[in-house]
């Protein structure tokens, strides 16, 4: 069990501050700089910044709603055997 001391250094990084975070991280990966240096310093900290850059979610997102949105994806549909239809 978490002790409250644990609790309290992670708070910041819970519930309704997700979007904040959200905004924070992708001033961080697009402009460093621009934060302070606590939040440099925390996203510096962050598990693999150090070994990979990580992509705009942004962008990521942004991708995706510009795909077609058509009725039929563009993957082909293995054909459905005739005897399986029968079952």
């Amino acid at each position: 069990m978490s002790s409250m001391a644990d609790l309290l250094q992670s708070s910041h990084t819970s519930g309704s501050n997700t979007a904040y975070l959200e905004h924070l991280y992708e001033q961080y990966l697009s402009d460093p700089n621009s934060l302070s240096a606590d939040w440099r310093s925390y996203f510096d900290a962050l598990p693999g910044s150090k070994t990979k850059s990580d992509t705009s979610h942004q962008a990521i997102v942004q991708k995706f709603k510009n795909l077609p949105k058509s009725k039929h994806s563009s993957r082909q549909v293995a054909p459905v055997n005739e005897k399986q239809i029968k079952v």
